[in-house]
């Protein structure tokens, strides 16, 4: 009879372990990786033809669908050549809805050769996305 009730206490015990824990859930976070692909700068994007060459890196500010800074804040992105494109390194963000709204392509001295128009301003229509 003791070895019955111990039994059953046993069991009563993990159950209402089990309960707790499985009522707490954890909010899991899925994370995406994205990179910046930057066509071929041509000269009527840039000051001058030889910032084309000078190329180091972009500044970029994202925020999510409220319109909240993310930690993508005025953040350093090395550039990479690849033929006559670049492309940032990956960053990663939680899955979710978000805007770049500040897009600047620097030299390694950190001069703005490029700055892509704000959305709804007059020269929005000349970048596809």
């Amino acid at each position: 009879m003791k070895f019955k009730n111990l039994l059953l206490l046993s069991m009563s015990i993990l159950i209402a372990v089990g309960v707790f824990f499985s009522c707490q859930e954890e909010e899991i976070q899925i994370k995406g990786e994205i990179t910046f692909n930057i066509g071929k700068l041509t000269q009527a994007n840039l000051k001058s033809l030889n910032d084309l060459d000078s190329a180091d890196h972009v500044l970029v500010t994202i925020t999510d669908e409220l319109g909240n800074p993310t930690d993508y804040t005025l953040y350093k992105l090395e550039l990479i050549k690849f033929g006559d494109d670049f492309l940032t390194e990956k960053i990663a963000l939680n899955i979710g809805n978000y805007q770049v709204t500040e897009f600047y392509v620097l030299d390694k001295d950190d001069n703005v050769i490029y700055a892509s128009p704000m959305e709804l301003s007059v020269l929005a229509q000349n970048v596809d996305d």
